[in-house]
């Protein structure tokens, strides 16, 4: 089985200083980007890329010394993020990026096929509606068990992990969520170190693999479905360009 390299980035001085897009993008995303008109939508799409192509770059002895505009992430034809290197051929790795709040994560891994995704979310209070609108009946009975200061942490996670299974399917928010199933320990222990989850999709047989990890009032969730569990989680540090490195003093 293969690794799943992740990373994250971002934080307001990453945000305020970012590299010119034409030193940033390629052609067509530069095109793509032009015709995103709200600034919260702009600013989050153009981190993502950024993550993505430190990630590629740092992940990929391949594409070590190409320059960001030379690598495109662009949507499929499905919705999910596709790498190019070239103009007529998809590069060889499966990927997914997710943003909230000014940071961006990506994992990618060098099997075009696997069907992976990862999901950022702040943890935050949800009204009793949300639950019962997206949650199975063991998640809403898992939920109403535990005590009310990890009501909102819970909520979070099974929403996230979620998410993540259906980026993973490549489907979104198409399919009803109640066909995700998530089933996490009776204790939760917010720990920055990746903690596996179980997670179930109804129709599809084949297993899957998830974690999870907190990351101060955010939490990340990973999921993947293989036959075996990947060999390795490996965090991939991303070097800030220079203008960034000198904006955040390091």
């Amino acid at each position: 089985m293969v690794s799943i390299y992740w990373t994250l980035g971002g934080g307001a001085a990453v945000m305020a200083d970012p590299l010119p897009l034409e030193q940033s993008l390629s052609l067509a995303e530069q095109v793509y980007f032009q015709n995103l008109h709200f600034p919260r939508r702009r600013a989050d799409w153009l981190l993502g890329r950024w993550v993505a192509k430190c990630l590629l770059r740092a992940a990929d002895e391949r594409l070590r010394d190409y320059a960001l505009r030379r690598i495109s992430v662009l949507r499929n034809a499905q919705g999910a993020p596709q790498v190019w290197v070239t103009p007529d051929t998809p590069y060889p790795v499966a990927l997914s990026l997710t943003h909230r709040e000014g940071w961006a994560a990506c994992a990618l891994a060098p099997a075009p096929d696997l069907m992976l995704g990862i999901d950022l979310e702040c943890i935050e209070p949800r009204v009793p509606a949300f639950v019962a609108d997206y949650f199975t009946a063991e998640e809403r009975a898992y939920v109403k068990s535990l005590p009310e200061t990890y009501l909102s942490l819970a909520v979070t996670l099974i929403w996230s992990l979620k998410e993540a299974v259906l980026k993973a399917l490549r489907v979104g928010l198409a399919w009803d969520t109640r066909r995700v199933n998530v089933d996490l320990p009776v204790s939760l222990t917010p720990n920055p170190s990746w903690q596996a989850a179980r997670v179930s999709v109804r129709g599809i047989a084949a297993p899957w693999w998830a974690w999870w990890c907190v990351l101060g009032q955010k939490v990340l969730t990973l999921a993947v479905c293989a036959d075996e569990s990947p060999t390795d989680l490996a965090y991939v540090p991303i070097g800030y360009p220079a203008r960034m490195r000198q904006s955040i003093g390091c």
